[in-house]
């Protein structure tokens, strides 16, 4: 999960709050900001989004430009005052709107939530996150206010819809996740059904995305005496002028409205996910703090500003200089972070505030950390950097733009070359290093049975595939110089293929190929051209070998791979998830 790209043209550039005096040096540099534009179009002409919109403001001046439409059929031309679904980009809306109820004393960090949530007094906690949602013990303590804020409270996104919590999650409509379908409750009604649940981690062990905020808006909203729309509304929205946020479009605003995309990865083509007269398009039933919001790039800039101002905003102060502050540093212990994140080793040289991922540590973006932001799961980003005063924000509606984390690591490094900064000298790729993943297992059965499972497409199409994956499709010649080729497909209709060419195979015993991402025809493809890193693990070698002990048949798969230090620990993941995966299949 990574960061950034963008920017713009010359003949185009819009000047927004001001233009530099006769003589005086630009604060940005053109050249630098046509070849950002340059690569936004491409991408764009590439088929990642139909157009987007980006800023780049530092001091007075502020630098607007737009690329493409706003659909990729019968849409009409990206504009500066273009509505976007803002997604995960709002959340520190809602942590901001919690420091002003602590300032108010309405609130304290270090209370526990049952005072206003009492739904979530006396917690009940998951003995295993694999296991029944009845097998629990109680928890160790009370949540606090701040694990709403630092994502600690003990429950969070899961990735695996096999998982008996995330099938009662579902089951409840929750919506703990994605915000497409809405979750058809009130507030008061989506707590009552949060509250049958267990916690899956006991509050304040380890970090889990989102759920936080989805509290934190109920919380915002009993701890004003108002509803959460109303408060941000009259704290937050209009003292800055944010004539074009909150958690709907209203009809006269919607020509300025567009679609939001997906992606299928292996064809790389996007789809409707959203439709302008979607769900954004009436008052929800349930205001989500975590990614409810609409907004545009002059509306977020006036928050974005306040922040980087320490709380003040064209004279008037929203929040303390503490709070912001207390907002955008790192909240997170090291034990907190050690196994959180979205992938291993997400958290190795970031941090977590409030609402807001911190950069502690020097990367290809900037060597100087201290920036912070998030980004939004439908092609939204945003940062501050405290030690430049550069905002920027680049805001599409496609999860294909998102999901392409190299684009948006470009577009950082060129808003940040735009104003002079020293971008060179940190490699675009994490370093690459050559290892050995190992994992085994013993199984309940022969090895004629469990080598039926790796061989014949009936039997691999059960398990293949790293939860929350499943493959509908597999298409086997297992034989030496023969190749398979077996479709995996996510929850959300993803799309990727594995191709296995086979060197070695001994019935039986052992089974050696080599695999790669491929076209559906089984045709080897170039994985970033689907939106995989540069650091996709690559030159794969696997190794399969299967030794009976007594009743039980040990199989240990082997991947002898080059890629980085995280992937690599995802890889790890994924095989046990294969593993386990296939043993539920016996």
């Amino acid at each position: 999960m990574r960061r950034r790209t963008f920017l713009l043209t010359v003949s185009s550039l819009v000047l927004a709050s001001a233009i530099p005096a006769l003589g005086q040096q630009a604060t940005f540099d053109p050249a630098a900001l046509a070849t950002l534009k340059g690569k936004i179009e491409a991408s764009i002409k590439k088929g990642d989004m139909p157009g987007a919109v980006w800023l780049l403001a530092k001091g007075d001046e502020v630098i607007v430009d737009t690329a493409g439409n706003t659909a990729y059929e019968g849409g009409v031309p990206m504009r500066r005052d273009t509505i976007f679904r803002i997604a995960s980009v709002g959340k520190a809306v809602g942590t901001a709107a919690v420091m002003m109820l602590v300032e108010d004393k309405k609130l304290r960090l270090d209370e526990p939530v049952d005072r206003l949530l009492p739904e979530l007094a006396n917690r009940q906690v998951l003995k295993d996150l694999k296991g029944p949602i009845t097998d629990t013990v109680p928890a160790s303590r009370p949540i606090l206010v701040r694990d709403l804020m630092n994502f600690t409270l003990g429950f969070g996104v899961l990735f695996d819809p096999t998982l008996p919590i995330q099938q009662a999650i579902d089951a409840r409509q929750l919506t703990n996740g994605p915000p497409v379908p809405a979750t058809p409750w009130t507030p008061d009604e989506w707590m009552a059904k949060f509250a049958e649940l267990p916690l899956m981690h006991q509050p304040g062990e380890t970090w889990m995305y989102n759920t936080g905020s989805l509290l934190l808006g109920v919380l915002i909203a009993r701890a004003s005496g108002m509803p959460l729309e109303d408060f941000l509304a009259s704290r937050i929205f209009t003292p800055l002028g944010m004539v074009d946020t909150g958690f709907f479009v209203p009809a006269e605003k919607l020509d300025r409205f567009q679609p939001a995309y997906s992606v299928n990865f292996a064809t790389n083509e996007q789809f409707l996910e959203d439709p302008v007269g979607g769900i954004w398009s009436k008052p929800p039933s349930f205001p989500s703090a975590a990614g409810g919001l609409v907004s545009t790039l002059d509306d977020y800039l006036a928050f974005a500003r306040m922040l980087l101002n320490r709380g003040e905003y064209q004279g008037t102060r929203l929040l303390s200089e503490a709070s912001v502050a207390e907002m955008t540093r790192n909240q997170l212990t090291p034990e907190q972070q050690d196994g959180a994140g979205f992938m291993p080793g997400f958290f190795d040289k970031l941090g977590w505030g409030y609402g807001v991922l911190t950069y502690d540590t020097p990367d290809d973006i900037s060597p100087t950390p201290g920036r912070y932001g998030w980004d939004g799961g439908y092609g939204t980003s945003w940062a501050n950097d405290p030690a430049t005063g550069l905002i920027g924000l680049m805001f599409t509606q496609s999860v294909q733009y998102y999901i392409a984390s190299n684009q948006f690591r470009d577009f950082w490094r060129g808003a940040f070359t735009a104003i002079g900064a020293e971008t060179k000298g940190v490699s675009d790729v994490p370093e690459l290093i050559t290892h050995d993943v190992v994992v085994t297992r013993s199984f309940n059965a022969s090895p004629e049975r469990a080598w039926r499972a790796w061989t014949e497409d009936a039997e691999v199409m059960k398990w293949w595939g790293p939860r929350p994956w499943t493959s509908p499709e597999a298409r086997m010649d297992v034989r030496e110089g023969g190749y398979s080729v077996v479709l995996m497909r996510s929850p959300e209709g993803h799309d990727l293929w594995m191709r296995w060419e086979y060197t070695k195979v001994i019935p039986n015993e052992r089974l050696e190929y080599v695999q790669n991402l491929s076209d559906k025809d089984g045709n080897p493809i170039d994985p970033t051209s689907v939106g995989m890193p540069a650091e996709f693990p690559r030159d794969v070698a696997t190794v399969v070998t299967l030794t009976p002990k007594g009743d039980v048949t040990e199989v240990t798969i082997t991947e002898h791979t080059t890629t980085s230090k995280q992937m690599m620990d995802y890889s790890q993941l994924g095989l046990e998830q294969v593993m386990d995966q296939m043993g539920q299949t016996f």
